[in-house]
């Protein structure tokens, strides 16, 4: 980023932000290599592993069952129906929590229909191409907003620090230039973000992408019940 920068103003701002990150990630990464050590020094995930394969062996030569697929529908369809009714929310670019909480559910409807894709014909993989899509994008217009809400905090407290210890906040005047040149860069790629989503979503509305994938998940249980009836 500071190397792409080619207005020199910017660069003290930058280098102390760059700075302020890697010193508070220095300090949390200290912290999450104890915990990785204590957790590779425990039990939990050879148990974890030895349970999983005990379940795998289990079903891997079992044919699919309508149990298994009733299964899966609720499953998906429970995600679906959360994740869909976050649409109301999305066409008010200021619903920031709202759009976040939504990326939230895209997440967890794509990683439930990822666990039972293959009991699926084609393992739904365009139905999870636009999941993940969606999640990304929202993703990215979140990072967005995480950006947005930081950088006035950063000023202030950098200003704090600067006063503390010169006594005066002048030295700000040249950091200042390249948090506010940041913030403007992380607003418009926000705004960015946000029409592109908003207008991916009118296409998956258009083709019908959800109404696809129930379809999808709901064949089975119709061809099976239908056999039984018969």
């Amino acid at each position: 980023m500071i190397e792409d920068t080619k207005v020199s103003e910017y660069h003290p701002g930058l280098h102390r932000l760059n700075l302020r990150l890697r010193q508070k990630r220095q300090k949390t990464q200290t912290h999450v290599i104890i915990l990785i050590e204590g957790l590779q020094r425990s039990p939990l995930l050879t148990d974890l592993q030895d349970a999983l394969r005990n379940s795998i062996d289990q079903f891997c030569d079992e044919p699919y069952t309508l149990p298994l697929y009733q299964c899966a529908y609720d499953a998906i369809q429970q995600k679906l129906d959360i994740f869909l009714a976050g649409e109301e929310h999305i066409f008010n670019p200021a619903n920031i929590q709202e759009l976040h909480q939504m990326r939230i559910e895209a997440k967890r409807l794509r990683y439930t229909l990822e666990v039972f894709a293959q009991i699926y014909p084609g393992e739904c993989k365009s139905e999870l191409k636009i999941i993940k899509s969606a999640q990304e994008l929202l993703g990215d217009i979140h990072d967005c907003d995480v950006w947005i809400s930081f950088l006035p905090r950063f000023l202030e407290e950098e200003t704090q620090r600067v006063l503390d210890y010169y006594g005066h906040t002048r030295p700000m005047n040249i950091l200042r230039p390249g948090i506010n040149y940041l913030l403007a860069v992380k607003q418009q790629e926000r705004e960015s973000l946000y029409a592109q989503f908003i207008q991916q979503w009118q296409k998956w509305k258009d083709s019908e992408t959800w109404q696809v994938l129930n379809s999808t998940i709901a064949a089975p249980l119709t061809f099976q019940n239908s056999g039984l009836s018969g």
